[in-house]
């Protein structure tokens, strides 16, 4: 691919389709994307090399350099890859943890109000009924209530 390739503006142009010219521009950062891949790779390599890097014939590595190199590589990004993967499954374990918690402080609410509603109308059947004396202290029917709750 030519350097004029890859600074075109594709999009200027006007014998391309608006398709034609979004295609190229794709392959355009495609190649530049993997030119700066290549760089990057090479710069791994180069920082790899060490005083081993010595069985270099004629400035080429030998096939077995490069596949060292790789392996050591490989085991890196597994290592990687495993921490990665143990950081997510604690985020959503952590998140199920926070649902669950909330869900029975909310069971907890909600059965608590469902105690003080029964006892008011307990009381207010009492009352209704006349089974209840109408001089109610009123520390009493706070601590009925507060003990339902």
């Amino acid at each position: 691919m030519t350097e004029s390739s890859l600074t075109m503006d594709y999009e200027k142009r006007v014998e391309l389709t608006p398709l034609e010219a979004k295609t190229l521009k794709q392959y355009q950062t495609l190649a530049l994307s993997l030119a700066l891949l290549k760089n990057e790779i090479q710069n791994v390599i180069s920082d790899l090399e060490g005083p081993e890097s010595r069985q270099q014939q004629d400035g080429v590595m030998t096939a077995d350099l490069a596949i060292e190199k790789l392996r050591s590589l490989e085991e890196k990004f597994g290592l990687i890859s495993t921490s990665f993967k143990n950081s997510v499954y604690r985020v959503f374990v952590n998140g199920q943890q926070q649902q669950q918690q909330a869900l029975s402080i909310e069971e907890e609410q909600a059965q608590a109000a469902s105690q003080a509603i029964h006892a008011a109308q307990a009381i207010a059947a009492s009352f209704q009924n006349g089974d209840v004396d109408r001089d109610v202290d009123m520390d009493d029917l706070t601590s009925t209530i507060n003990g339902a709750v």
